[in-house]
């Protein structure tokens, strides 16, 4: 029996608006290359630690200035991190219909902490999951068995009792 349902954040709870403005504007404020300018944003080891909450904000900050050779702000990188976010309406709906119907709600996902502090200071989010699962707590991303024990674990429920919606 199903007990428990796991959203993903990016691409499932909030919107794809969110990753692609922010990659927009990215590409749009560094005179790098759009190959290198996605290759950081995804696929960088400075971006990789901070999403394992192995780097700070402010270091990831500082290899995105130097990699992609911008001089951004905390200020400036937290609006363009966050600004194009949006809650993904219809999702939010059958979240809170199956909270009503019982079920324990969970998110897990592999955003920074940095990212998910300023989203949660913008929608106050926490409060639509019962249970919350981050990389950046776990140090392991999806789809290690680490994070989804975890995942388990703050549900408390057996693993054949929880079902997971992710875009990947």
């Amino acid at each position: 029996m199903i007990k428990a349902i796991c959203f993903d954040l990016d691409g499932v709870y909030f919107t794809e608006a969110g990753k692609k403005g922010y990659e927009r504007r990215l590409l749009e404020l560094s005179p790098k290359s759009p190959e290198e300018v996605r290759e950081f944003i995804y696929n960088s080891k400075a971006t990789r630690d901070h999403h394992l909450g192995l780097l700070s904000i402010d270091e990831y900050l500082n290899e995105m200035n130097e990699a992609l050779e911008v001089n951004l702000d905390f200020g400036v990188f937290k609006e363009i991190y966050t600004d194009y976010y949006e809650v993904n309406p219809e999702i939010k709906e059958v979240i809170l219909d199956l909270k009503v119907r019982g079920y324990i709600i969970c998110a897990c996902s592999n955003i920074s902490e940095s990212r998910i502090k300023a989203l949660q200071e913008k929608f106050g989010f926490f409060s639509d999951f019962d249970a919350l699962v981050f990389s950046f707590k776990e140090r392991v991303f999806k789809p290690d068995q680490k994070i989804f024990e975890a995942l388990v674990r703050e549900a408390g429920c057996l693993p054949e009792e929880l079902v997971y919606a992710d875009d990947n």
